[in-house]
Order: C-alpha cells, then structure tokens, then sequence
C-alpha cells in the first residue's frame, strides 16, 4: 500500500514513466515499459467454454495473443453491463509462462503518460474488493488502482490450459 510520508533528507525520489489507462468504468495504472503497443480494436477469435473475462485470440506480430477485459476479471457478475472496448494495449507478460509473452487487455481510449512516484499516489479507500486489484490510488488528480499482475497472469495460465 502506497505509504505517504516523506523520504529522509537528502534521498532521491525515484519516479516511473507510467500510463494512467482509462478502462470503461475506472482507471488502471501501469508502468509505461510494461506496456508494448496500443492498437485499434480487433475481433478475436472466440473460444467456447471459458471465463467471461477471456474475450479471445488474436494475431499480433505473427503470435497469438490472449485478450482479456481486466474490468470483468474484476467483478464476473458484472460482465452484461459491459459495452465493446474501443482499443487494446498488448502488455508484456512478467511471469515468463511459455504461450503468455505477451498478452492484451480491452481499454477505452489513448492512456495518459505521466509521471509518477511514491508521493504522488494517495492511497484511497473502495467499497468494491478484487484479487486483481492491488490498491486503489488517486494520482495527479486521477483515481485508479494498481494491477496484480501476477494474479492476472496466473488466471490467464490457468484459461489457456483449459482450452
């Protein structure tokens, strides 16, 4: 959780280039080299028998990649209140599972580059509770929460062997 006081003097703040991603009802924040290209939306290939969350395949640089709507992972109940995303951003995976180098999340528009360290992120309170959701922020005036990726690739891991 993201501790506000300050750092001892004479230390170095360290900030990361970061996206502030806007999703269709909320916003998700990742590390900007996280993060391998936005691209216009795609119709994937749809595969029978899986989670809602797990929108399908596609072919991106002559791989198949994994699409997937964070949102839904979030809350499975939800998932008929979700309208189409408009782009995508293809992220690297961080796990190193073979088949999941990269894989692609559902986004509502261009995310806003900003940077970002310890002091700039205000940790708030929500009433909606996820294993995907490490925290919930505010930053520069934004809020939005931070990913546990490792969660959504292991879920991502876990839907592929299935299929």
């Amino acid at each position: 959780m993201p501790d506000n006081s300050r750092n001892a003097p004479g230390m170095i703040q360290e900030k990361i280039q970061s996206l502030i991603i806007p999703l269709r009802h909320t916003n998700m924040i990742l590390p900007q080299s996280s993060v391998a290209e936005i691209i216009p939306v795609v119709n994937p290939d749809e595969k029978r028998g899986v989670e809602p969350w797990f929108v399908g395949l596609f072919t991106w640089r002559a791989q198949q990649v994994p699409l997937i709507s964070v949102e839904i992972l979030c809350n499975p109940k939800k998932s008929d209140q979700y309208n189409k995303a408009r782009r995508i951003a293809v992220v690297y995976g961080l796990e190193e599972f073979p088949g999941i180098e990269y894989f692609a999340i559902e986004i509502q528009a261009i995310p806003h580059p900003v940077l970002l360290g310890h002091d700039d992120l205000v940790s708030i309170e929500s009433a909606e509770e996820s294993e995907v959701v490490k925290h919930y922020v505010q930053a520069v005036g934004i809020k939005a929460f931070l990913p546990d990726m490792s969660f959504i690739e292991n879920s991502l891991k876990k839907q592929l062997e299935s299929l």
